[in-house]
């Protein structure tokens, strides 16, 4: 293969699976054979799963019974940082001390101090205790092994139970570099069909962007009129009593009207489906039409609005002689209501 100035993770044939291996460059071989490092120029042909997988985070508790001054309570600590142990038991006068071994256990030569759990207080010795439950906390990182010793026991048997544990808990990581659940993403526009990939917005979504008050963020919008869709229209033919112009929410949007009366007319409009009392029933808008229009002079007012007043309810409307009263026109309105 030849050098390779950084150590690598691992070399794979293209496509393949990689299964293990650690280091700050990630090579690999391309097509041709080539030898390439993985990076934004030259992006990491994988096409299958990435898995790595840690050591479990802890050891099984382990028990030891100390009867004599020289016996040790001694276990592995590759790969492990930190043991957790505490003495128990009926004894006397026990001391002891916490060492680590870095050649597999042979020699431990070092001393290394344990954080009491009862109180924040480091030793490396336990000076002198009796009949207590005691524990400790110490920290094992880079040795191999770990013991503690008995330096002095009068009677009795202390009993002492450790376990070794990790700072980084287990894991198991799978990254998929070119499919997401098993699906190959794609990019582009277009129709596509069952199990692609995509982007859409959750159906119990509340979010909803929202232009601030003031602003004309999106510029000038007009309403164009369509074959299809568009405003709806009434014909209204001598309109004098309630008529009904839509049963259901809306907008009102205009009239083009004539009013052959000789005084005003007044074409009360409510928004409402239910009963409507002329005289009692409050209109919640009225519109005035001039007197004397006729068919032959072709005077009768337009009233348009592109946006168009809400509607709640509905839309019903009756020509009267007064803004809110109950006496309707002589002759009625005629011509057309349009609304949505």
């Amino acid at each position: 293969m030849g050098s390779i100035s950084n150590p690598p993770v691992g070399i794979y044939a293209e496509g393949q699976t990689v299964a293990s291996g650690f280091g700050t460059a990630l090579m690999y071989k391309d097509g041709s054979n080539n030898e390439r490092q993985a990076g934004s120029a030259n992006p990491f042909p994988i096409t299958g799963n990435i898995n790595a997988t840690s050591t479990a985070g802890q050891s099984s508790l382990q028990t030891f019974n100390l009867t004599a001054s020289g016996q040790t309570a001694a276990i592995a600590v590759t790969g492990y940082s930190n043991i957790t142990l505490y003495i128990s038991g009926t004894y006397g006068s026990f001391a002891g001390t916490f060492e680590v071994s870095l050649d597999g256990g042979v020699t431990y030569p070092i001393l290394v101090q344990g954080i009491r759990t009862d109180v924040a207080v480091a030793e490396n010795v336990t000076g002198t205790i009796s009949n207590l439950t005691r524990g400790w906390n110490v920290s094992v990182a880079g040795a191999t092994n770990f013991r503690f010793r008995c330096t002095a026991l009068t009677s009795g048997t202390a009993v002492v139970n450790m376990i070794a544990s990790s700072d980084d808990l287990a894991y198991s990581v799978a990254a998929n570099m070119a499919f997401i659940a098993g699906t190959a993403i794609t990019t582009g526009n277009g129709v596509s069909g069952t199990g692609v990939q995509r982007m859409t917005i959750a159906s119990d979504s509340t979010y909803s962007p929202v232009i601030a008050a003031g602003t004309a963020a999106i510029g000038s919008v007009n309403l164009s009129p369509t074959a299809v869709g568009g405003w709806k229209k009434y014909l209204a033919n001598a309109v004098k009593t309630v008529v009904t112009i839509s049963g259901s929410a809306g907008k009102f949007a205009g009239t083009t009207l004539i009013n052959t009366d000789s005084a005003p007319t007044y074409l009360q409009c409510f928004d409402t489906t239910g009963a409507v009392t002329l005289g009692t029933t409050v209109p919640d808008f009225a519109i005035p039409f001039p007197a004397n229009g006729t068919a032959a002079n072709g005077v009768a007012d337009r009233l348009w609005n592109d946006v168009g007043a809400s509607l709640a309810n509905g839309l019903k409307a009756a020509a009267t002689t007064t803004l809110t009263g109950a006496s309707t026109s002589t002759n009625g309105l005629s011509g057309s209501i349009f609304y949505f």
